[in-house]
């Protein structure tokens, strides 16, 4: 968790806690050891848990498994008793807490993708009398999950009234990225399941929980959406925001996202390059981290623009997993496993990145969006410029470098300006771009973003 310092990030997901892996037999008592230790890890650089829960078993569901999809509980009263153990436990209030706990950890998500049936969540039987694909099969599996969300947060609350409990988090995948108009509800079949839920259970969550996981573009279109159509007075939070998209053979295209960086190589040669670490590896991989410094940073401006109060970075270090360049989205190193010259664990860029935004912007009170992309306009031909009191986060959206005259926005003819770092030394330390002052306001601005400061 060390590595993490220099991030000044606080708050850590802990994705796809099973109730198997807590409670595994009816008469095998609670297991806290596993989570114990990572709550303690976590304290060490004080930081906050922000578990995902899974209703994942192979003795307490209506579909009993020891793996995912998680399903609704067959026994209720089981689930109310684990949920209010669990807050108990990292709660704080020196009722059956965690020895050695040193603070509160109140956040608590009930499952995560819900609307991904038959791989994240299940229906019963009687949901499976509707078509695979359909609205009716999404409002059903829905209902199960209402009903157990309102079981988790009635439990959860009664334990301790400090409780957050977040919704699951839908995944939009691509939907909103590129900026699209939006004017009416969507009819994609898996968004009936995030009706359902927000409309007749939104009094069973505190916190709006969504992934902001592919392109930063599609953030705000995505919040808006969100606040337009279901008009919730809740904070959202952003998890599941992956500090880059996964490559993956017809999973991800690089060069439509990124303005294909090496134009004289397909999709699947920039892939075979990665997972097989021929000659351009190094330096594909250099700008891969780089690329993913850059994104993470417009993904959490973007959001706080949006209104979304909490985001939720991942992954940190999960290796290679077939096909899939996961590792390419990680925040560590995880060593020789994927060719990294660093030992497992090293900060990658991006952590660095994070602690710069972070300490720019730490406890901002206002934020303005100073040039909104209008919708369905090329968010890649937009001057970004985001406002965190006294500080502009700029960045432009296109390949090129561009002069803009920023006077319709900031306040003084003279400028500070700090560039956001995305590269490492050879001793795997960050590179600060030197500070530049300009008396004037007009100022090149490219794809990395910039901190600027009036003098």
């Amino acid at each position: 968790m060390q590595s993490f310092v220099d991030s000044n990030i606080k708050i850590f997901g802990a994705e796809k806690e099973y109730w198997q892996d807590f409670e595994p037999t009816p008469t095998s008592g609670y297991k806290w050891d596993s989570y114990d230790n990572a709550i303690k890890n976590v304290e060490e650089i004080g930081g906050s848990m922000y578990p995902t829960i899974w209703s994942v078993s192979s003795w307490a569901t209506k579909v009993p498994s020891p793996e995912k999809p998680a399903s609704a509980p067959e026994y209720a009263d089981r689930y109310i008793k684990f949920i209010k153990a669990f807050i108990e436990r990292y709660d704080n209030d020196s009722i059956d807490d965690m020895p050695g706990l040193g603070y509160a950890h109140n956040y608590l998500q009930i499952e995560d993708e819900a609307e991904n049936l038959g791989d994240a969540w299940t229906g019963s039987d009687a949901c499976t009398t509707y078509e695979p694909e359909s609205h009716d099969r999404q409002r059903c599996a829905a209902q199960e999950y209402g009903e157990m969300l309102k079981l988790a947060y009635k439990a959860a609350h009664e334990a301790n009234s400090n409780t957050k409990i977040v919704s699951f988090s839908f995944n939009p995948g691509d939907y909103f990225d590129n900026n699209p108009i939006v004017n009416q509800r969507l009819s994609n079949y898996k968004l009936a399941f995030l009706d359902e839920v927000f409309e007749n259970y939104n009094e069973y969550f505190d916190i709006i929980g969504i992934q902001c996981n592919y392109d930063y573009t599609g953030i705000i279109p995505w919040i808006n959406y969100i606040k337009d159509i279901y008009k919730l007075d809740k904070p959202i939070m952003c998890s599941d925001a992956a500090s880059m998209p996964l490559l993956g053979l017809n999973q991800f295209n690089p060069g439509d996202k990124y303005k294909n960086k090496y134009p004289f190589m397909s999709d699947n040669e920039i892939l075979t390059v990665l997972l097989e670490k021929s000659e351009k590896y190094v330096e594909i991989k250099q700008w891969w981290e780089s690329e993913k410094a850059k994104i993470s940073v417009k993904k959490a401006a973007a959001a706080a623009a949006a209104g979304v109060e909490l985001i939720s970075f991942q992954f940190i270090m999960t290796g290679w997993k077939g096909n899939n360049v996961w590792t390419q989205s990680d925040m560590l190193s995880c060593g020789s496993n994927c060719g990294d010259t660093e030992s497992a664990g090293t900060a990658r860029p991006v952590v660095y990145a994070l602690g710069q935004l972070n300490a720019n912007i730490s406890d901002f009170k206002t934020i303005e969006n100073l040039n909104p992309v209008p919708a369905g306009e090329n968010p890649y031909n937009w001057l970004w410029i985001l406002k965190f009191e006294d500080v502009y986060v700029v960045w432009y959206g296109g390949e090129d470098k561009k002069v803009f005259d920023l006077s319709p926005y900031v306040t003084s003819v003279q400028l500070k300006a700090n560039k956001l770092t995305t590269e490492l030394d050879e001793n795997h330390k960050p590179i600060y771009p030197k500070e530049e002052i300009f008396n004037t306001t007009s100022v090149s601005v490219d794809d990395t973003p910039l901190f600027i400061e009036c003098l």
